[in-house]
This record gives C-alpha cells, sequence and structure tokens, in this order.
C-alpha cells in the first residue's frame, strides 16, 4: 500500500480535530426564570433586557427557545439574544400589540 495523498491526511485530521456536536439541552419548565420568559411571551410583555456588555434593548419578547430569545425593538427590527448574555430581563407592562381581553357582553 503506497503512502496517503494529501487530501485524505487533510481529510482525516480535520476529522479527528472537529468537536463533537453540541447537544442542546430542552428548557426546563419547572424553573420560575423560564415559566416568567414563557408569561412574557405569550401575553405580549414589553421589556427590558440589560446585556453583560452592558447594552440596553427594550422591546416586545416574540419567543424564546433554549439557546436565545427574540425581541422585537420599539424601531420594528428583531434581535436574536443569546440567553447566556443577559444580565436581567424585567417587564414594562403590556404591549398596545397584546390581545385586550373581551368586554363581558352582561355588563
Amino acid at each position: 500500500m503506497g503512502p496517503k495523498s494529501v487530501s485524505v491526511l487533510l481529510t482525516e485530521s480535520l476529522t479527528t480535530m472537529s468537536a463533537p456536536p453540541k447537544k442542546t439541552e430542552p428548557m426546563d419548565t419547572s424553573l420560575p426564570s423560564t415559566r416568567t420568559l414563557q408569561v412574557y411571551v405569550r401575553d405580549k410583555h414589553h421589556v427590558e433586557a440589560k446585556l453583560i456588555t452592558g447594552d440596553l434593548m427594550q422591546g416586545i419578547m416574540m419567543w424564546l427557545d433554549p439557546e436565545c430569545f427574540c425581541v422585537k425593538e420599539d424601531s420594528g427590527q428583531r434581535t436574536l439574544v443569546w440567553r447566556r448574555s443577559i444580565a436581567y430581563v424585567r417587564s414594562l407592562g403590556l404591549s398596545p400589540e397584546a390581545p385586550q381581553p373581551q368586554a363581558d357582553a352582561a355588563e
């Protein structure tokens, strides 16, 4: 058997050097923090999020997953925020986009 070609050696070394795929853990909905963020999404809360860099964001929390959440800023721009980059998130109240409760017909 002859010497291996450069491309075979390169492919073998890249294969052995690559990191194993990262497995994302599911969100733990038993945690109060996760349940609170889910309420912010469901009820379309206007939120303020401070990043660990000191940047401040405001907008409506559109969705969240185990890694990120999406904030629709007041300008209409949607920004993905990695959850590990957050210092805090707080509600500023319901958004004007939030569905309004139906008036009771008996009133």
